[in-house]
């Protein structure tokens, strides 16, 4: 039997990824990535038909990928030593610590 969604369970929800995404943003420096950062992953949770850049970009109402794929993860070019963004490894790791300090 399917339980009716409740606005408790949707406010609960928000909290929940609100404290995700918090979580998560500790490598953005700037509040402006960091925003950008939890549209990201609201929209890769959302039904958005196309899940590229162009695709999360336009959900999240921003009028260019731009932010969305600045935000993400890049290699390093060849010869560069650092890569300035997080790594997907940290990112995911954080992600399992948060969940597991939640549930």
């Amino acid at each position: 039997m399917v339980m009716p969604v409740t606005v408790e369970d949707l406010a609960g929800w928000d909290a929940d990824l609100r404290a995700l995404t918090d979580g998560l943003g500790w490598p953005f420096q700037r509040p402006e990535p960091r925003r950008v950062f939890a549209d990201f992953v609201r929209t890769l949770l959302a039904d958005v038909p196309k899940k590229n850049s162009w695709g999360l970009a336009e959900h999240a109402g921003y009028a260019t990928p731009r932010p969305v794929e600045q935000t993400l993860p890049r290699r390093p070019r060849q010869g560069r030593q650092r890569n300035p963004h997080p790594t997907v490894d940290v990112l995911l790791d954080q992600q399992r610590e948060l969940e597991l300090r939640l549930y």
